[in-house]
């Protein structure tokens, strides 16, 4: 069953990638999967809720990358926190240039009122994923007396908000990876002399 709905999902992604999510019907997804219409419509209600499942999907996926991204280092505080940002833009920009149904998805918000409302969900989602990670790299950096810090959770915001930029989609999608790695790699180095304590 499960297998079944992650399949349909598959297929519908498939086909907004080709062909726009407005351009989509039901009816293509059955054609595609080889599932009777009936099938599709036990699985998901309408095209709202595949577009629900997609999303959750994404969160999914996104969140098991952060965990990865932040366990994936134990290191002192500035190589964790280089870490986590430098991979976290290269995996977040690579997951979006592969998944060309997701970007047109989130390009497409602004059109359609149910999907502005999953995106910014998703976006939501994923910030608090991400500043909780941040929050902890630098309350350990601070206990270490690496970091000189006076309000963790503002200075994860602003860190967030600095490296944002350079996620897609954005005019980060025009930019060669190379040139956004070094590009955050630069403003990476400002904060970390910013958060020392010596």
């Amino acid at each position: 069953m499960e297998n079944r709905r992650i399949e349909i999902l598959h297929a519908f992604s498939s086909i907004v990638a080709r062909h726009g999510v407005n351009r989509t019907t039901m009816r293509d997804v059955a054609k595609e999967t080889g599932y009777s219409i009936g099938t599709i419509y036990n699985e998901f209600a309408n095209k709202e809720a595949l577009i629900d499942g997609l999303f959750e999907q994404k969160k999914i996926e996104f969140e098991k990358l952060l965990l990865h991204l932040s366990g994936v280092c134990h290191a002192e505080s500035e190589m964790r926190l280089r870490r986590f940002i430098l991979g976290y833009i290269q995996e977040y920009n690579q997951k979006m240039r592969q998944d060309y149904a997701f970007v047109e998805l989130v390009r497409d918000a602004r059109y359609f009122r149910f999907i502005g409302l999953k995106a910014v969900d998703f976006n939501q989602f994923i910030r608090r994923k991400v500043l909780a990670i941040l929050e902890g790299i630098l309350q350990a950096g601070v206990q270490a007396e690496s970091f000189c810090i006076t309000d963790i959770a503002v200075t994860a915001i602003v860190i967030l908000n600095a490296f944002t930029m350079y996620l897609l989609p954005s005019p980060a999608a025009e930019k060669h990876s190379d040139s956004i790695a070094k590009e955050a790699e630069a403003m990476l180095e400002l904060f970390i002399k910013a958060l020392r304590t010596r």
